[in-house]
């Protein structure tokens, strides 16, 4: 059977970024509140359990793209540049300043912690220990989510140069999730240590890659998008799904701990619950970022998100930080102060979110004035 992605074409599809900016913003507003705790301390709700599943939508998004008409390197080499150069910039640079806007105000760590941030952000940090029993982290991190981002890295690779292959034919498909599937069960049940790069989390990456360039074929997202608003027998698929998640997640909770490798309670074999329960709330997730794009307001401000995303992810805790360093006093037992309400932190997640986005339309319009001048001396 060929395989033909026609998904990836050069228009953007709303629903898509509408669904980015839900979960960035969630992301950001989530890391604010639930890093403020001690992190050998993670009670979630069975309510942010189903939302936090939607991690995952990344992955699956990013699959949903493939373009198996170009080649590997048409493929990777501009996603690949695009991470490591953020990566080595949050790490190296961000975590310099922060250091020094925290030795300002008389509050910087030792040396040793800058070096330690460095190490965390590159992945090379607490090497061979179990990610689960990891409770302090570096008093200048900000680079809060390096570990996903070095997942999706590495993931990439492996995704472009298989996916081909293992999107022609289902009977492939469902052999590499599967071996996936059990790779990643004996990693997070039988050999919880962390490796370098945190490839120790990778496979789930690659899974969730496959499956995302899998239902492309169908172009599940392009059809939900344009579901009539009031053909409401169309959209019974949503409550049916939400209805199945919740379930699944209430019998075999995830947890909310993919960075600590903990996939359930059920040891390495909740990676199987974890990867269906993770596909039934993309779909949730498509359903209701597909009705969020028909509201005008609501739908430009996760639209605009949804475009930075990666300036949201990379950013939030440096600008959240920022803002709070002269005001608190920072440990390693936290990346957010303690002290500070929830109220406080929801709050603050909004402005650090205004923040960063009016810093992208300001880049934006930079850019299309230099372009406009460009574009005059050029006629001239």
């Amino acid at each position: 059977m060929s395989y033909t992605n026609d998904s990836s074409q050069s228009s953007r599809i709303v629903t898509i970024d509408v669904m980015k900016g839900v979960l960035i913003v969630g992301i950001v507003i989530l890391h604010l509140v639930m890093l403020s705790g001690p992190f050998n301390y993670r009670v979630v709700p069975l309510f942010l359990q189903c939302v936090y599943l939607g991690l995952m939508c990344f992955f699956v998004v990013s699959g949903y793209f493939f373009r198996p008409d170009k080649s590997f390197k048409e493929n990777i080499e501009k996603r690949f540049k695009q991470l490591l150069v953020a990566i080595v910039i949050v790490t190296l640079v961000l975590s310099t300043v922060m250091y020094l806007w925290m030795m300002v105000w008389g509050k910087a760590p030792s040396i040793d912690d800058l070096i330690w941030t460095f190490e965390y952000g590159f992945g090379l940090s607490e090497l061979g220990l179990d990610p689960a029993v990891i409770y302090e982290k570096p008093i200048c991190l900000v680079a809060i989510t390096n570990y996903f981002m070095w997942v999706m890295l590495i993931s990439f690779v492996v995704f472009y140069a298989t996916a081909k292959r293992v999107i022609s034919d289902k009977r492939i498909f469902a052999v590499a999730v599967i071996s996936l599937l059990v790779v990643q069960c004996i990693l997070a049940g039988y050999f919880r240590h962390i490796l370098p790069f945190f490839i120790h989390l990778v496979p789930t990456g690659i899974i969730f890659m496959y499956s995302g360039a899998y239902v492309a074929k169908y172009h599940i997202i392009e059809r939900i998008d344009a579901l009539p608003m009031r053909d409401l027998k169309k959209w019974i698929p949503l409550p049916l799904f939400a209805f199945a998640a919740a379930v699944l997640v209430w019998i075999f909770p995830d947890g909310c701990g993919y960075d600590l490798m903990v996939f359930g309670t059920n040891g390495g074999f909740s990676v199987f619950t974890f990867y269906v329960e993770s596909i039934l709330m993309f779909v949730v997730y498509v359903y209701v970022c597909a009705i969020i794009s028909k509201i005008p307001l609501v739908s430009s401000f996760f639209t605009l998100s949804g475009k930075h995303t990666l300036a949201l992810t990379f950013l939030h805790g440096f600008v959240a930080k920022i803002i709070l360093v002269p005001f608190y006093t920072f440990t390693i037992e936290t990346v957010f102060p303690s002290e500070m309400s929830q109220t406080s932190l929801f709050f603050l997640s909004l402005l650090t979110i205004a923040i960063i986005l009016i810093g992208c339309y300001l880049k934006e319009l930079a850019k299309k004035s230099t372009a406009k001048r460009r574009g005059l001396a050029a006629t001239e």
